[in-house]
């Protein structure tokens, strides 16, 4: 379905007027924007150069810089050059930025966030680090940027996404608990695999049991880095603190 175009600057010479278009990248380099077509279903690729307008959601002149993957645009360009004319972000669709609490059924096609239902199609389109992505790689510990138009949902970017921590010399604290932030406490035990969210993380750590007070014995892991689906191997031994 098209949108009813508004806003849509018409300065400049173009022959075609695409709306609703989700950016899939855009290669400074090569001076080329590629954008997803949701009518016909189909990537198409349009150069840019001086002459090429870029606007925010309200209109206002920005530059190609702050058009990123994910985000849904109302275009005119020359289709018989390819070239662009003008780039307007789509006033009339939704964004949420750092999306952290949601809930997504795969199967069912539809996501809950803050309380609201969204639904989305088979033309749904995932981003990460700047290239395609799948609904299996969103954790429910990343943080996302969420795009559509009134009750459907158009792209999602994983903003922040999520490694894998593993410990090692954890023995002591098997049946104890490991805490990381606010979001994750888990029970200790051999060979476990916690998944947590991207980040320079200072803010984990491992008690003996449920019976033992924090202050008493803890292991205390500090300034490790989890990376985007990477692991992170952290020693319980080496880093125990006896308060």
């Amino acid at each position: 379905m098209r949108l009813p175009l508004r806003r849509m600057q018409k300065a400049g010479t173009y022959d075609s007027v695409d709306t609703a278009a989700i950016v899939v990248a855009v290669d400074s380099e090569k001076k080329t924007c590629t954008l997803y077509n949701r009518t016909v279903g189909r990537n198409y690729t349009l150069n840019y150069d001086g002459t090429s307008k870029i606007y925010d959601k309200y209109g206002s002149a920005t530059v190609i810089d702050n058009v990123s993957s994910g985000d849904v645009v109302d275009v005119t360009f020359l289709k018989t050059r390819k070239l662009l004319n003008s780039l307007t972000k789509s006033a009339e669709t939704w964004v949420y930025d750092e999306v952290d609490d949601f809930e997504l059924d795969v199967l069912g096609k539809h996501m809950i966030i803050d309380g609201g239902d969204y639904r989305f199609k088979d033309d749904l389109l995932i981003f990460a680090n700047g290239a395609k992505a799948q609904l299996m790689d969103i954790n429910s510990c990343d943080k996302l940027k969420v795009s559509g138009y009134e009750h459907t949902i158009y792209s999602i970017v994983i903003e922040q996404g999520h490694g894998y921590l593993r410990l090692k010399g954890q023995d002591y604290f098997e049946g104890g608990w490991i805490e990381i932030g606010s979001k994750i406490i888990k029970t200790i035990s051999k060979d476990m695999l916690l998944v947590a969210e991207e980040k320079n993380r200072t803010d984990t750590y491992c008690t003996e049991n449920d019976l033992t007070p924090i202050s008493y014995i803890c292991s205390d892991m500090r300034d490790f880095t989890l990376s985007d689906k990477q692991d992170a191997v952290i020693s319980v031994c080496d880093s125990m603190n006896y308060l």
